[in-house]
Formats: C-alpha cells, structure tokens, sequence
C-alpha cells in the first residue's frame, strides 16, 4: 500500500520526462508571456526595470505570469514568478516522494491556513539537510488526483529564507486544474538584502482552469512584507487561441482612497514584447474585446495582505510539517 502512494506522488509531481506536473498543467492553463529570445531568459533584469518599472500593474503581471523554464532561467527568474514557484513545488514533491505512506482517508493540518481543503490518504515528510525541509499529503480518486505540498528552504536562515505551500488538484480526465498558492520570503535584519531592518515579499495565487480549453480564473497579490507596496490582480478568460483574450482589473498600494481599479484587455497571444508595448495606465472601463469577461472578472475579489503569510508565524509552528487533523 505505501509504494502504491509513492508512486502516485510521483506521477503527480514529477519524476523525469513522463511526470504529470502541475508547472505544464498551469502553463497550459494560464497566461505564459513567451520570452522575446528562444535562448535567453528574456528581458534582462535592467531593461525589465527601465520599461515596466512606471507601471506597478504590468509589473506584477510580467513577474507573476512570464514563461519560466528550467535549465534557462534558473538564478533569473525569482519566486515571484508562479510558474517559477510550481517548478519548485514539483522538485520538492518529487524528492519527498519515497516518504509518502498511506493513511486511513482523513483532512490533514495545512502549516498556512487557506480555507477547507479535501481528504488524503497518504502522508509523508521529509528533511533533506539544514535548513531544507517538505511536506507533504496526497489523494487519488479516480481520475483525479489532490495535493497539499509545503516547503522550508533556508539554508542560511540569517540572509534568507522561503516558506511555500500549494494546495490543489487535477483530473487527467477533464483536465481540470485548481490550486491556492502561497510563498514568504524573508530578508532577515542585518542581512545583505535585508539591510538593518529586513524585508521581503509574499506572493498567494489562486488559480481555477483546464489545460485543454485554456480558460481560467485568476486571483493573485504580490506584496512586500511591510505593507507599503502591493499589487492585487484578477483576471479571467482564455489564455491561447486565435481571436482570444483575457481580461485582467487592478488594483495597487499608490491608489489614493476611492480611486477606481484599472482594466486591461489582453490578446491570447501576447508575449513580453507585447506586454512591455501596452499603455501602463490600463482602462477605467472594461475594453470592448473582453467586455463578455466582464461578468466573470467583476464576480471575483481582491485578495489583501490579510490573505497572504506576512510573517514565518504565520504558518503553524513557523515551519511546514504536515499532519493528520486526527487520530
């Protein structure tokens, strides 16, 4: 019974070239700005700056969704990035996975508390060295299969530290992809990012689609720590296909009190090029291209800091050991 849970861990989150990962499934999902070079990361971190740096908005939208692969943007893309943070989620997965054992069918204590989640029945937990630790619960039903995957990387806790968690799911059969997404970054004080004070970031994705239709529903918030800069996106529609777009509305910490969020209209087949050539300054109404996602998008709330980890406190016992709910 427990090579059986391994091994549908491993199918789930990655084990060489034939694994179901949710970084393809997500990427097939949602919006994947294509880097302008094949062989490059894309914009350099300078010219990333310089021409979207005037508009927070379209910012958080190249950071947040910007095609991520691996080998080529490993050290270039940073945990921002959501697709960055599933290709992380899928390692971590992947290593922890010989420790997956079965259970008796029970709801099992997420370390960052993101609402009811389903049952599981396999549990494992794995500590790869100082400083590295997963968690990690699993079910399959089916077709479909649902994940609760945590992880610690600090291996020197006084420069830096990440505490992430994903809790989510998929069908093979209706290609069907949900999860929620979390991620802290800790600057600590007196470290070479930090600086005398310490800082840092979080990020929470919410994301509902289907890999073979391309729609999807977005929530998502990037954040510093502090309070002081943030943005909050929503968005819905389809994300490939010819004569398709997504609708994306806004809102970010400069806005002064009362002030309307902004609206962007964007083609399927946008890219980085595409996304650092639009007017940073959005719409105040929704465009006429995705006014029949406007029903969609205006249903949804924005996520706040309140939604999202601020503090290592914040996840139970400030680490990322999962466990039964119950005896």
């Amino acid at each position: 019974m427990r090579a059986i849970a391994s091994l549908c861990v491993l199918l789930l989150l990655g084990c060489g070239s034939g694994g179901m990962k949710f970084l393809e499934k997500a990427q097939a999902a949602a919006p994947a700005f294509a880097a302008v070079g094949t062989s490059s990361q894309g914009l350099t971190v300078a010219k990333t700056r310089s021409a979207l740096g005037g508009s927070a908005e379209i910012n958080a939208m190249f950071q947040l969704l910007r095609e991520y692969q691996f080998p080529r943007d490993e050290g270039k893309v940073d945990l921002t990035n959501l697709y960055k943070e599933l290709h992380t989620f899928d390692d971590e997965g992947s290593s922890a996975s010989g420790h997956c054992a079965a259970m008796r069918e029970q709801t099992v204590a997420a370390p960052y508390d993101v609402g009811p989640g389903p049952t599981y029945t396999c549990l494992g937990d794995d500590v790869t060295g100082p400083g590295y630790r997963n968690g990690f619960a699993l079910k399959v039903a089916g077709t479909t299969t649902s994940a609760l995957l945590a992880f610690r990387w600090a291996p020197d806790a006084t420069q830096q530290r990440s505490l992430g968690q994903i809790q989510g799911s998929f069908d093979t059969a209706s290609q069907d992809v949900s999860f929620i997404l979390v991620n802290l970054v800790e600057y600590p004080a007196g470290s070479t990012m930090g600086g005398a004070t310490g800082n840092g970031f979080t990020v929470r994705t919410d994301l509902t689609g289907n890999a073979g239709t391309h729609r999807f529903t977005l929530r998502a918030l990037v954040a510093g720590t502090d309070g002081a800069n943030w943005t909050s996106l929503l968005g819905s529609g389809v994300s490939r296909g010819s004569g398709e777009h997504f609708l994306f509305k806004t809102s970010v910490a400069s806005m002064m009190p009362g002030q309307a969020p902004k609206y962007f209209c964007l083609p399927s087949s946008i890219d980085e090029a595409g996304l650092q050539a639009l007017d940073g300054q959005g719409a105040s109404s929704v465009p006429s291209d995705c006014a029949h996602l406007s029903a969609a998008v205006e249903a949804l709330s924005f996520l706040t800091l309140a939604n999202a980890p601020v503090k290592a406190s914040d996840f139970t016992g400030s680490d990322v050991g999962v466990g039964p709910a119950a005896p």
